[in-house]
């Protein structure tokens, strides 16, 4: 969305701006981390690890690490060189 300003360009909001206005289902990685259980699938797409949510996988380690699960946790990646399912935890 941008906002039309009379003293210059037009200026692109974020995310945040918008969601602080209404109503938003953007999570942090943490929150997100905090939504999946012991036993639960994790899809993500991309190709070739484009796409993989990074930080969303780094707040899983760290709620593990911290608390010992989600435990049993399966990835299954979309496109990719090899087409591998791998377990996690």
């Amino acid at each position: 969305m941008a906002a039309a300003s009379s003293n210059g360009p037009a200026r692109i909001e974020s995310a945040v701006d918008v969601g602080a206005r209404r109503r938003t289902k953007l999570l942090t990685p943490e929150a997100a981390a905090r939504l999946i259980f012991d036993g639960d699938t994790l899809a993500v797409g991309g190709f070739v690890g484009l796409g993989v949510p990074e930080e969303l996988l780094i707040a899983l380690q760290g709620r593990f690490d911290e608390t010992g699960g989600p435990r049993d946790l399966t990835l299954n990646q979309g496109p990719a060189r090899d087409q591998r399912r791998r377990e996690l935890g």
